[in-house]
């Protein structure tokens, strides 16, 4: 259980950066094609962002609870 609290730790991580430094390692996980189509590549940075934010938080809240 633990590794698996890292490993969602460490994608979240992956997606904040990079949302953060504006870089597309998002795109090697996850494709956001239709949302950077839609609503433009700002928009699936803020998704990319918020995605990390709350994978960390579920990360951390799964070591917690153990």
């Amino acid at each position: 259980m633990v590794a698996l609290s890292l490993f969602v730790v460490a994608i979240g991580v992956w997606f904040l950066i990079s949302a953060l430094a504006n870089w597309d390692w998002y795109k090697a996980i996850v494709d956001f094609a239709a949302t950077e189509a839609i609503f433009g590549e700002s928009a699936a940075r803020w998704l990319c962002g918020l995605l990390g934010i709350v994978a960390i938080g579920f990360g951390i809240a799964m070591l917690l609870q153990r």
